[in-house]
């Protein structure tokens, strides 16, 4: 997982820049339209950043404070057979 993560971040981060640089000409232009293209700009850029944020920052964090709730799946797994077995009249 920290290698994927590792691997992938630059490219997410490089995509979300460019398209953020990429809306600033919307934001800054003048003349006839411009602000309705400024607001179009604006509204780009601050839902990349916060998406940004959110899927870069808040997303893993979130998954790694509720993760410590769970227990791997091969528990319940072991937990049905011993059951299972405890029927039957075995112990597994």
């Amino acid at each position: 997982m920290l290698t994927a993560s590792a691997l992938r971040l630059r490219p997410i981060v490089m995509t979300v820049v460019s398209t953020i640089l990429g809306a600033v000409p919307l934001v800054l232009a003048s003349g006839a339209g411009s602000e309705a293209r400024a607001a179009i700009g604006t509204v780009i850029i601050a839902g990349l950043a916060m998406a940004s944020v959110l899927m870069l920052v808040v997303t893993p964090v979130l998954y790694d404070l509720l993760a410590r709730f769970t227990k791997p799946r091969g528990v319940f797994e072991r937990l049905i057979v011993r059951e299972l077995g405890r029927g039957r009249g075995k112990a597994v």
